[in-house]
């Protein structure tokens, strides 16, 4: 398999907040700590990696896969949360060999073995959503999304309202109590309006494992991809900042020009016969959301 760095990238980079959301420490300090390991001078490196540049060596594809899984390792990550997805980075990096450098890896990182009832192993991409560790307060609404989101049946959750009142910190606590359940949870900030094409290609990688070789050229076609991961697990896609996209002025609720199939991804979520939940968040409430105001175990806002 030709190397594909893009989507390497993309993986390394997940596989560096998974460390991170474990306690391994923040992005910049794991990138130096893998440089270090590696003999390399900072984090510098292995942060162009995480930008598509082509790792020169597969001698340091191998020293970044020891790297990781000794952090993971340290962190107290069992191998089967990050087994399958390093040797998917060799894979990716083209490694002709991934079987014999996983079976390289220090023995002593051993796998924990699961409870009884956990089928999947969680893999999460908080992406550039907010430090929580102080919230505090908001009670009432944290249990009304804590309920919400313990039905397997809700499948679109909107928070709206007005900016500065909290309600990234609070769609970030309620996915966090939520992702033990899940198989996995992805955050997506669209501050800086984003193309729907470009959020289902990153959504699809993710939640495919980065097995996905080719994407579908329409919209309509990669909003049913995802449809796919959706009905095989439950997953939780969180949408931040959905009024980047949506057009100001009156009437109000609809998207801008060229934007407008986030009402398709919205519907979709909605009426689509899946296991997972889209949460948006957004100081304005899209119109189209008024169509389900009468099923409120499947849409909540």
């Amino acid at each position: 398999m030709a190397p594909n760095w893009i989507r390497f990238g993309r993986l390394l980079t997940d596989l560096l907040y998974r460390l991170k959301d474990a306690g391994a420490g923040n992005i910049g300090d794991l990138q130096v700590a893998i440089g270090q390991r590696m003999g390399k001078r900072g984090g510098d490196l292995v942060a162009k990696w995480r930008r598509g540049m082509p790792v020169a060596r597969l001698q340091d594809v191998e020293g970044l896969v020891q790297a990781l899984s000794a952090l993971a390792r340290n962190a107290g990550l069992p191998r089967a949360a990050l087994e399958r997805d390093l040797y998917t980075l060799l894979v990716l990096a083209g490694h002709s060999h991934p079987d014999a450098v996983m079976a390289g890896l220090d023995p002593a990182w051993s796998p924990t073995p699961a409870a009884p009832d956990t089928a999947t192993v969680l893999r999460a991409d908080w992406g550039r959503s907010p430090d929580v560790s102080a919230f505090v307060g908001r009670e009432v609404e944290l249990a009304e999304l804590r309920a919400r989101l313990a039905n397997p049946r809700c499948r679109l959750v909107g928070i709206f309202g007005l900016g500065g009142i909290g309600k990234t910190f609070l769609a970030k606590r309620a996915a966090q109590e939520a992702a033990p359940v899940c198989a996995a949870v992805k955050w997506v900030l669209l501050q800086d309006g984003p193309p729907l094409d470009e959020v289902l290609a990153e959504c699809i990688h993710f939640f495919s494992g980065y097995r996905e070789p080719d994407l579908p050229a329409s919209t309509a076609a990669r909003i049913e991809r995802l449809l796919t991961y959706f009905r095989r697990a439950r997953c939780l896609l969180v949408l931040d900042k959905l009024e980047a996209v949506m057009r100001p002025g009156k009437p109000a609720g609809y998207f801008r020009a060229g934007y407008e199939g986030y009402a398709d991804l919205l519907a979709a979520a909605a009426e689509a016969d899946h296991r997972s939940c889209l949460i948006v968040v957004s100081r304005e409430q899209p119109a189209i959301m008024a169509r389900w105001e009468a099923q409120p175990q499947r849409v909540t806002s």
